[in-house]
């Protein structure tokens, strides 16, 4: 199994770069279970049901940057295009992965004296354009 040190990673919202500043960034994919057990089992029956994914992250917040100021906007917005990419960009090769999403999460702050940190989470909508 390879080894890959998590140094890279590279996250774009709408084609802008959002890495510069991240510290903490996470995709969850996954299937939700369905319960289809009828009389006579003597264990629960699962099955897949819909897809579901969820992009979340921290980054200390630049403001130079416009990290923040994009981030703000989007929530609640449908139909944004995330990528995350956990080993950089690499010219032609398939490592990345991409959906339609609609931020649901967007918070900015701190303590006195520590950096300011935001922390975001963005729900799929889709993979088809």
């Amino acid at each position: 199994m390879a080894t890959i040190v998590y140094k890279s990673a590279v996250l774009l919202v709408e084609g802008r770069n959002l890495s510069a500043e991240m510290h903490d960034l996470g995709l969850t994919y996954a299937a939700e279970m369905l319960d289809k057990t009828t009389f006579g089992n003597d264990t629960r029956i699962k099955t897949g049901g819909l897809l579901t994914s969820q992009l979340s992250g921290s980054a200390f917040a630049d403001f130079a940057a416009l990290a923040p100021d994009l981030l703000y906007t989007l929530v609640g917005t449908d139909d944004k295009v995330a990528s995350i990419f956990p080993n950089g960009i690499t010219l032609g090769e398939a490592c990345g992965y991409a959906m339609k999403a609609v931020e649901s999460t967007f918070s900015l702050g701190g303590t006195v004296g520590a950096l300011d940190e935001l922390k975001f989470a963005f729900e799929s909508r889709g993979i088809e354009a």
